[in-house]
Parts: structure tokens; C-alpha cells; sequence
């Protein structure tokens, strides 16, 4: 019994010490450039997959795009920031990296909107060409360092840029 308790406690600690991060594969950095930008604002993992969930980047390669995402909005869409996003795969396979790129407008007249162009690969998964739109674009994107315009900085409140989530790592 007690030969028991020991080895499932040694095999818990032994588990517990495995990384889980270590086999993740996944976006580790991200580049925006565009105007206004005297350089490049740079984000780590944490602000990148942020970045990528509310751009829809992750939606565009699961190919489970409607048909409405597929056209482009009908409004201005106003100045358009790359990202340029450099990810990584599983731990056994660093010697594999590549990067995806996604065209943004977090000012468009009717709401921030990003575009995934299609036939980019990821792992197994080619990128179908995908418009998304989500609010957070805009705030995170101010939060990280990109100037509002003027005609947008009514529909970006200082207290909700003052709210968004740091994206410094």
C-alpha cells in the first residue's frame, strides 16, 4: 500500500513538473506596422494571441467562415495596418517557423474589421481568405501604441483604451 501511495506521488510530482507550454504550438510574436507608426510596434505571446483572437485570425483557419465574413465591407474602411504574426510549432519541431499576415482596420467607418487573405499555411490548415469583425480590434490596437485618428477618436473613449488589456508581452 504504501509502495502504492509512493509511486503515484512521485509519477504526480514528475507530472507536475512538466511545462505545458512546452508542447504548445501557437503565435509567439506579432509586428503592426502602418501609419502613424514611426516603427513597428512588436507584442509578445500574450498580447499576439489577444491580437489574433479579436482579428479573427484563428476563425479565418478553421475554415469556419460565413458567407457574410467572406465580402468585404461596403464602408470606408479607412487606414490599414499589417500584422505580420511569427508562430511556432510543437516543442520537438523548432526548427519550424513561419509566419501569417493579416491586413487591419480597426477605424472602418462601421466597426473595426481585420482580413485574412487565403492560401496561407498553418501546420496542415490553408488560411480561405476571411473578413471578421470584433470592437476589441480597435482598443487593442490603440492600447499597443496605434494613433487614433482624429474622426475616430470619438468611437475609441480614453476610459475604454485606459481599460484594455496591456499588451506588452
Amino acid at each position: 500500500m504504501k509502495l502504492r501511495a509512493c509511486v503515484g506521488a512521485t509519477i504526480a510530482c514528475g507530472l507536475a513538473l512538466i511545462p505545458t507550454t512546452a508542447n504548445a504550438k501557437g503565435v509567439e510574436q506579432v509586428t503592426v506596422s502602418g501609419p502613424g507608426l514611426a516603427t513597428p510596434i512588436q507584442l509578445g505571446a500574450e498580447g499576439s494571441n489577444r491580437l489574433a483572437d479579436a482579428a479573427g485570425l484563428y476563425a479565418a483557419l478553421r475554415d469556419t467562415t460565413s458567407p457574410s465574413e467572406s465580402t468585404q465591407p461596403p464602408a470606408e474602411l479607412g487606414p490599414r495596418y499589417i500584422a505580420t504574426y511569427t508562430y511556432g510549432a510543437p516543442e520537438q519541431q523548432t526548427e519550424r517557423r513561419g509566419t501569417l499576415r493579416q491586413d487591419l482596420y480597426p477605424f472602418a467607418a462601421d466597426g473595426p474589421v481585420a482580413y485574412t487573405p487565403s492560401g496561407q499555411k498553418y501546420f496542415q490548415t490553408t488560411s480561405q481568405g476571411a473578413w471578421h469583425r470584433d470592437e476589441r480590434l480597435a482598443l487593442l490596437l490603440v492600447a499597443a501604441g496605434v494613433p487614433a485618428p482624429a474622426s475616430a477618436a470619438s468611437a475609441v473613449p480614453p476610459a475604454a483604451v485606459d481599460a484594455a488589456p496591456q499588451l506588452t508581452g
